[in-house]
């Protein structure tokens, strides 16, 4: 995956929805974190093992809680967000409408 395509697919998620409020994604911890990739890892062959570094900053980030809200709120998202995998992020909202019904 090249920075260009990296930088496309963060340009697509972070396109404000009608009335969202994104000033909370300048304050993450991923703003400065070196490389983007670690973000968008190549999970093709299931390895989701390549999210970690990014899910273990994420724990430090003082927007997690935030980011997590966008994710689940925006499901077409790929990479990790809030500390979730889009795996992860689907497990949640799975679990959340069952425990609606």
């Amino acid at each position: 995956m090249t920075a260009a395509d990296i930088r496309s697919r963060v340009s697509r998620a972070i396109q404000p929805r009608a009335g969202a409020d994104i000033t909370w994604m300048r304050d993450g911890a991923c703003v400065n974190s070196g490389d983007p990739e670690a973000w968008f890892p190549n999970t093709e062959l299931d390895n989701y093992g390549e999210y970690l570094y990014a899910k273990a900053l994420c724990k430090s980030c003082p927007v997690q809680a935030d980011c997590l809200a966008w994710a689940l709120a925006v499901p077409e998202l790929n990479g990790c967000w809030g500390g979730t995998t889009p795996r992860d992020r689907e497990s949640l909202r799975r679990k959340a409408r069952e425990g609606a019904a």
